[in-house]
Parts: C-alpha cells; structure tokens; sequence
C-alpha cells in the first residue's frame, strides 16, 4: 500500500475510535446531588426564654444524661465537671502551621468540628437519618447564637492579685500555703451578680473590708506560690450588657520571654450573629460559618444575659478547679498555645510567618511579644468559651428536650443522585455527531445522493467485483459506472455488463494492483 493510502486509512482508524471514548465518557453513571428539604431530619436549638432558667447562678450544675442510651454526659457547669476538655481547647487554639483546628464533637455522636465551633450545632448526630442514611450527602441549616470576640490588653490598674495573707505554714513542715486571688477591677460591677452567688457578701464582709466590687477564691500551693494563675470574670455595667470583663493575676512563673500573663484584662464582646451550620454524614464533619448575608442584627439568644454572664464565670471556674498546690492548668494551657504561636512565627515557611497581628517592624523585642502573647490569650479565651457554650448548649437541650424549651431548626441538604454521563463529553459527543452529520449531507449533496451507485453487498464475491469496476472507472474512465452499463445496478448476478467484467490479476492471481475492466463480447 502507498504511502498516501497507509495515512489515510490510519487516520479513519484513528477517527473511528473517537465516538468509542466519546460514547464511554457520555454512558458512564456518575455520582452526583441534589438540594431538598429533608423533613427527616430534625436538628434542635435552645429556644429563647430558655436560659434565664438554665443558666441561672449556682443551681444546674449536676451531670445530666448519664444513662447507657443517652448521646453523652453533660453538664451547665462545664467549668467545674469538664475542666480538662475546656484547658485543652484553650491550649490547641493556635495550630503550629496555621491550618483550622480540628477537634472532635464532645458527646458520642463520632462528628469532628473543622475549624471554630461558635458553641453551635449541637445535637449533630443525636437523630438518625432513618431511609436516607446511605443517601444524604451533606445538609445546612441555620441557627442562632453568640459571636465571642476577646480584646485583651495590659491594665497596670487593675487590682486583682494574687496574696499570700491567709494561712502560711512553715515550707519545711511539707504543708502547702493557702493565698488568695482578690481584689476587683476598676470598670467591673459585681452588684448585677446576685448576692448569694459564691455566699458573695459573706466573703466581701470577712476577707475585703465590705469592697463593694469585689470577688475572692482560695489557691494553695508550696513555697512563694509561683506557678499559680487566677481568672477571674466580672460583668462591665448590667448583667444584659453585651460587654464583659476577664481578668489575670499570674505569679512570676509565668514569665513569657520577656513578658507575662499577669495584668492581662479582656473584654468580651457576645454579638448575636446568625450561623450556617454545614454537616457532612459521610466524612462525619461539622463546618460553622457566620453569615454575612444579612443586614440586620439577629435575634438575642437570651435577652436576659444570663448564658453570657454564666459562660464568662465558667472561665473562673475553670481557674478555681484546676488550680492545684504543683501547678495552674490554666496557666500551662495559656503558656502552651502562646508557645505553639510562637515556634510557628519562627519556622521558614509557615503560614504565620506574616504575622495576623499588626506589628510595625520598629517595636522592640519585648513589645513585639507582649503583643503576641495578648493574640495568644485571645485566641485561647475565644476557644474555650466557644467549647463553653457548646457543652452548656448540648447539657440545654439534654435538659429541656420535650419540654417546649427546644425549637427545631430547617433543614436543606443534599441527597445523592446518579446522573448517565460527564456533561463535558456529552456536549462533544453530540458535537462529533452534528458535524458528521453535516459532512455525511455535503458529501451526499455532492455525490447527487449516491442514485446512480450500484448496489453493494461485502459477503457477495460478484458484488464486490462490480463497485471494484465502479471505483476503478471513476478514476480512470470516463462515464464510470455509465460506461460500463452498471449504474443502479440491483444486484442480478446474470445482468450483460456483470457477465462482461473482466478481472486482470497480478502474475494471474489476486492482489494489489489488480484492475476490473470491461471485456468484449
């Protein structure tokens, strides 16, 4: 075969295997979604109204929902009954490459939050999805709750300390020393705390001379006392003000290269803020958003006030249970988050290497970490009383669960779906077809329709010989299949000009280069 006719007929092979992978790409199933309402599903919130009753100071803190069946063991003083939890939050608030925290969901449900909780989505996992188990892809709902926002800084005024005025026993005698965290700050209002929160007049009375604004605890420890931290949490004016202080006495163990955690002072600002909770079944994962999309400030999750001035006091709560006579929890845990910000500011190639803090390249060494350590106390602050609203919401709704305090929440998601064909190769492979069908008209248009074309038949040897004859004479002869009397031929074996083909082998045999030519009579 020539050259010519070798390309040419490796190019129809080649073009006749293109509908092949075509026609693959368009048939084969692909796994996709689509958006409803899944009635289903119900996912609860704590309704408004709810925590005046629930978060009110002092009562509420036993364990709830104990037994075997229930989703977990909760409590509304997550402080005092799930310290620990909380310290491990306020330590792993800063990843050491920058990435979103991941941690897992505390009740027994298996989910794991991808980034910040926002104290939201809380019985994720306590309602099976009954038939669509195996079907639903992903669903979001909405809900409403607090935004935490710390902004801390270095009050030289601040009066809360750290003493050693009450029993003090001889370090040699093996017995630890009792001091005490006191005093008050000089913006704090402890009237809106109910008097009889902490026994608060009975303690004012003995131990701080009738201060009006003032709030102690006790701390032991050996020797000077120099590993211990004290938090304490105070309301700004009104106990329904957005605005609420956290304050922290450290003795001199808590030195961070150059700085320290004592006379740190943080505002804590409760925004409501309306989330896009986004659940994913399959990968068992929990993603929270803030939405943006609105205008308007959302509902007040409690007007009263009473679940932000309960989750600030929970920080103390925390400070007060895991103080021990060795070492402050809550110290190391602050100490440990500010060391990963830190190590990570340092390491070529990490995504705090800019840092997220504003820092003009001019402040001085201790100022620069000054500042880091205030981020860091924020970042830690804000991950725990995310964990905090969180746990007292899961304890809420374990709580109230049928009893009108619980509201259900709309629910929008994603069941899958199989859809025949990739779009992409579908579209091309009705644009092949188009085209082809373009060329099979031109071509036809061309060929005046094939009406004189002989009939054709591959499995028939006399057929054969007659289109060899026909494509012979259309490229040598004049009139073709004219002169050699076959057009429209029907086929009949016994036609004259069949019985006059003449067939010229090569050396008297078949091959290439043999020729059909007509005879004579």
């Amino acid at each position: 075969m020539k050259g010519r006719r070798l390309i040419l007929c490796m190019l129809v092979v080649i073009i006749s295997l293109v509908p092949n992978f075509l026609w693959t790409g368009s048939l084969t199933p692909q796994q996709t979604g689509t958006d409803r309402s899944l009635n289903s599903i119900t996912v609860k919130h704590v309704g408004q109204g709810s925590w005046d009753m629930l978060a009110a100071p002092g009562p509420n803190c036993n364990l709830t929902a104990i037994d075997a069946s229930s989703p977990g063991i909760f409590t509304l003083c997550p402080g005092m009954y799930q310290s620990g939890a909380i310290l491990q939050s306020g330590a792993s608030a800063i990843t050491y490459d920058g990435s979103e925290r991941n941690f897992s969901k505390p009740d027994n449900s298996g989910y794991t939050f991808r980034g910040r909780s926002y104290g939201m989505g809380a019985t994720v996992g306590w309602t099976g999805l009954g038939k669509k188990a195996g079907t639903v892809l992903n669903y979001t709902y909405t809900d409403t709750g607090y935004l935490p926002k710390v902004s801390c800084l270095y009050n030289e005024s601040s009066m809360w300390v750290i003493t050693n005025n009450l029993e003090k026993y001889d370090a040699t005698a093996g017995f630890p020393n009792l001091f005490a965290a006191q005093g008050w700050l000089p913006n704090d209002n402890w009237s809106a705390i109910p008097d009889t929160f902490h026994n608060r007049s009975y303690l004012q009375e003995t131990f701080l001379n009738g201060q009006a604004n003032a709030g102690w605890y006790p701390l032991t420890a050996f020797g000077s006392g120099s590993r211990l931290v004290a938090i304490t949490a105070r309301n700004v004016v009104e106990r329904t003000d957005r605005r609420l202080l956290l304050a922290i006495a450290a003795n001199g163990a808590y030195s961070l290269q150059g700085t320290t955690l004592d006379q740190i002072q943080c505002e804590v600002i409760f925004s409501p803020t309306e989330y896009a909770i986004s659940v994913s079944p399959l990968n068992r994962t929990i993603s929270v958003q803030p939405r943006n999309d609105t205008n308007t400030l959302a509902n007040d999750p409690d007007p009263t006030g009473a679940l932000k001035t309960r989750a600030l006091s929970e920080i103390e709560d925390v400070s007060r249970t895991e103080t021990t006579i060795w070492t402050s929890t809550i110290g190391d845990a602050l100490v440990g988050n500010f060391a990963t910000f830190k190590a990570s500011t340092t390491q070529p190639g990490m995504k705090h290497a800019s840092l997220p803090i504003s820092i003009p390249k001019t402040t001085s060494y201790e100022d620069r970490v000054a500042k880091m350590t205030l981020y860091s106390v924020e970042q830690s602050l804000t991950a725990m009383l995310d964990d905090i609203l969180l746990r007292m919401s899961l304890a809420a709704i374990s709580r109230t669960q049928g009893t009108g305090g619980v509201s259900d929440a709309e629910v929008v998601g994603t069941v899958a779906a199989v859809r025949i064909g990739d779009a992409k190769y579908v579209y091309a492979n009705f644009t092949v077809h188009i085209l082809a069908l373009i060329l099979v008209v031109a071509v036809g248009m061309w060929q005046g329709w094939w009406k004189t074309t002989p009939r054709f038949d591959y499995a028939d040897a006399v057929g054969l010989v007659v289109k060899v004859a026909v494509g012979q004479g259309g490229q040598k002869a004049e009139g073709s299949a004219e002169g050699l009397g076959l057009e429209g031929w029907d086929g009949d074996h016994d036609q004259e000009g069949v019985r006059r083909l003449e067939i010229c082998g090569v050396d008297g045999g078949w091959g290439p280069g043999m020729e059909v030519r007509r005879g004579r009579r």
